[in-house]
């Protein structure tokens, strides 16, 4: 039986990770819409505070929106605690506490995307931009996911990586994706911003590492059948489905290791968010995109919540047996 706190640090872990990631990739992408459309105002980089959930502690320390102050915001700011690097760092200080069950591979990778960022600062940053270092941290978190997948048992301490890694995905992409959607009610072709509206959109197939796919099964762009591929598509890695069915999936595999108890709450918590994901997806997710994926968020972190309480806080008795007596004894770790 794993303690309570290992599970917890695994857990969170890989919510850090995925996280990084996609703080980077969403970087990335902003910056190459302002390239590409020739606007620089705020427009863009407000929407990603808003995806990130960071626009008003943002704008308590900034006057003015625009790609360096967001770029320096989440990239290596040391006030920031959602910043890539202050997330890295988080997670390496965490997999230290843990070294016994990681991988050496896995240790060494994130400890040098850890040191990677002494490279990095101000000067560096003004040269190269942001583009660069998100690429590394990419391909950084990459590797990591590959070592984790490669170099680990798959028992449950595997399993506790994936379902932090996939509440998290979940959460972002929904929140991503939500945002987004917002603008569907507003005509692609308003106030003469057609092409801008068309990169938006490519821009947020991107984010959600879709556009080559969503690219192979459709002929064209259209915001509904964007919407409904990064929310909806089983076979996408980065839709809120997928994401989804992989958090029932670790949860399933924890009960069968004896890790969580059978018909825990945070189980019946996610099938009650995938029967709302289909049961909306043909009305409401096109009539208010925003308050469907709002609540799908709210879902995530109903899911989150119940985790935390259910595996990480608490003890519970194993079928047809006694309470286990080490994860009683470790309910307060």
């Amino acid at each position: 039986m794993m303690l309570a706190r290992v599970a917890e640090t695994l857990f969170s872990v890989a919510r850090d990770l995925e996280r990084a990631e996609t703080t980077a990739r969403l970087l990335e992408v902003t910056h190459a819409m302002e390239l590409e459309t020739g606007q620089t105002g705020s427009g863009d980089w407000e929407t990603l505070l808003r995806i990130l959930g960071d626009r008003d502690a943002f704008a308590a320390d900034h006057r003015t929106i625009d790609g360096a102050a967001v770029g320096w915001h989440f990239t290596l700011s040391d006030e920031n605690p959602g910043s890539i690097q202050a997330i890295v760092a988080r997670a390496r200080n965490r997999a230290r506490t843990v070294r016994d069950r990681l991988s050496t591979e896995i240790w060494e990778a994130l400890n040098g995307f850890y040191l990677q960022f002494a490279d990095w600062d101000g000067s560096r940053m003004q040269r190269e931009g942001v583009y660069s270092l998100s690429k590394v941290v990419r391909q950084r978190s990459y590797l990591l996911q590959g070592l984790i997948e490669t170099t680990m048992r798959h028992d449950d301490h595997w399993t506790f990586l994936r379902l932090g890694r996939a509440l998290e995905r979940a959460t972002l992409s929904s929140r991503l994706v939500g945002v987004r959607a917002g603008d569907l009610s507003q005509p692609a072709g308003a106030n003469g911003e057609a092409s801008v509206e068309q990169h938006r959109w490519e821009s947020l197939l991107r984010a959600g590492f879709a556009d080559e796919a969503y690219a192979r099964t459709h002929p064209e762009i259209s915001p509904r059948a964007v919407v409904r591929f990064l929310v909806l598509d089983e076979r996408l890695p980065r839709s809120v489905a997928y994401a989804l069915s992989m958090v029932e999936e670790c949860q399933n595999s924890l009960i069968a290791d004896l890790s969580m108890a059978p018909e825990a709450p945070p189980l019946q918590i996610t099938r009650k968010a995938r029967a709302y994901l289909h049961e909306g997806a043909s009305a409401e997710l096109m009539i208010d995109p925003a308050g469907y994926l709002h609540r799908i968020g709210d879902y995530c972190a109903e899911i989150e919540t119940s985790i935390r309480t259910t595996c990480f806080a608490a003890a519970y008795r194993r079928p047809g047996g006694d309470w286990d007596a080490q994860a009683q004894g470790q309910s307060q770790n």
